[in-house]
């Protein structure tokens, strides 16, 4: 009976099918936040399991029911994150046909070129206010991921003189020119102990998926997808401008896209991202001011090229950064 009435059901409304398939996105976030809220659950009952065992018997149950309450909190801010990114990225399911023949590990997009030896070396603030440098470089490493042969780029952060992160992330360009993620290795460091993994993914494994970084001819309101990996890491980016001017201590840039970086497991945390022309990367701010990185120098110095048109027929040469001396080898943020 109950089969009975589903097919009678899609008869009279449309395909049922069809409908799940319009509004995937919002599916998608509703499942997350009933997986969310069991997750929590679970930690609870595991918690309150341990509680027998413990003299304070009470207090321990007590405080599993503070971190489950807690926990379906960020569950609900988390579903807010996601269908407000639903708003923006329409309902369609999120599955990127990768097909490597329109793939390449040679990255020349302007705003994210990836030559290899290049050098960039930031520095900033954490949010507790600890000072760190970051220094990313392109390896002439490459790696087979769906098919796609990309390119490496090794990051590594540092607090004083010790290294408390390692990460390289694994970039192609496809051949309208956009920029791909197709995955990362990531290594939160205390000592030489790894103290955690969180992050790290490869497309095509435990249903992750690639997502764009930078695209091929950036304009205001582009929405993009920049890493999808459900409950783990949920990226989207969104080009909020194309002609910022930017004064960091690698030199002063023109015609800078500024994105806004969110990801809805971290709905707390929003950054933006300034791209130069010819340099990639400059500046990384969490908006809330806690968190700053800023471009130091670039090893070799970049060839000036030129900015996109801007619809106006006036494209402009980007600018090259003010020479600053070789950086000692430092770290990330």
């Amino acid at each position: 009976m109950k089969t009975f009435y589903l097919i009678l059901l899609s008869t009279i409304v449309g395909t049922a099918y069809a409908q799940e398939e319009t509004n995937a996105c919002t599916a998608t976030a509703d499942q997350s936040l009933v997986a969310c809220n069991s997750a929590a659950e679970t930690a609870k009952e595991t918690a309150y399991a341990a509680c027998e065992n413990s003299a304070e018997r009470d207090t321990c149950r007590a405080e599993a029911d503070t971190n489950q309450a807690s926990a379906k909190v960020q569950c609900e801010a988390q579903n807010t994150a996601q269908k407000a990114a639903c708003g923006k990225l329409g309902e369609a399911a999120y599955d990127p046909q990768i097909d490597p023949a329109n793939f390449s590990a040679t990255v020349t997009n302007p705003y994210f070129p990836l030559t290899a030896g290049t050098t960039w070396t930031y520095a900033g603030t954490t949010e507790d206010g600890a000072a760190v440098t970051v220094e990313r470089e392109v390896s002439d490493e490459t790696k087979d991921i769906m098919g796609v042969t990309c390119t490496g780029v090794k990051e590594t952060e540092k607090q004083g003189e010790d290294t408390v992160r390692e990460t390289i992330e694994w970039y192609a360009q496809d051949n309208e020119g956009a920029v791909w993620l197709f995955g990362r290795n990531n290594q939160e460091l205390d000592g030489d102990e790894v103290t955690s993994i969180d992050g790290s993914f490869v497309a095509g494994e435990e249903d992750a998926k690639p997502g764009i970084i930078m695209k091929a001819t950036p304009a205001v309101n582009d929405v993009y997808r920049q890493e999808y990996v459900i409950q783990e890491s949920e990226g989207v980016g969104e080009v909020l401008s194309i002609s910022e001017t930017l004064n960091v201590p690698a030199g002063n840039f023109t015609n800078v896209v500024k994105t806004n970086d969110t990801d809805a497991l971290m709905p707390d945390e929003v950054k933006n991202t300034f791209y130069a022309s010819g340099v990639g990367p400059i500046s990384i701010t969490v908006v809330d001011g806690t968190e700053k990185l800023e471009l130091q120098s670039v090893t070799p110095a970049p060839t000036p090229t030129p900015t996109p048109d801007d619809g106006t027929g006036q494209g402009e040469e980007a600018p090259t950064p003010t020479p600053t001396p070789t950086p000692t080898p430092l770290a990330s943020f």
